[in-house]
């Protein structure tokens, strides 16, 4: 399983960034966002971590993270991919999300 995160801009005061998440298979993930592009990194990426995060903001960003051993091509490489220009009501969409389940 992969995990989709859901991410607002911006962290809190704690440093804690705002996220919610659904589990995904990998290879769907895949298939479905393969196409996009992405930028790695191998942890979990704050975005905008310079703006303060607000409990009102929308989720504005799709991470994708691959466990070790869980990756399909183009996400192969077990961490965090970025999913530029993708939105998370695109993504779910996409992925037939129809609520986050973590």
């Amino acid at each position: 399983m992969a995990t989709v995160h859901f991410v607002k801009d911006g962290k809190r005061p704690n440093g804690e960034r705002f996220t919610t998440s659904a589990h995904v298979l990998a290879s769907s993930a895949a298939e479905k966002l393969g196409h996009f592009q992405s930028r790695y990194t191998e942890t979990p990426p704050t975005i905008n971590p310079e703006v303060q995060a607000s409990d009102w903001a929308e989720y504005r960003h799709v991470v994708l993270e691959i466990s070790p051993g869980e990756g399909a091509s183009p996400f192969s490489k077990p961490g965090c991919y970025y999913i530029i220009g993708l939105t998370p009501t695109e993504c779910k969409r996409l992925l037939d999300i129809s609520a986050p389940t973590v």
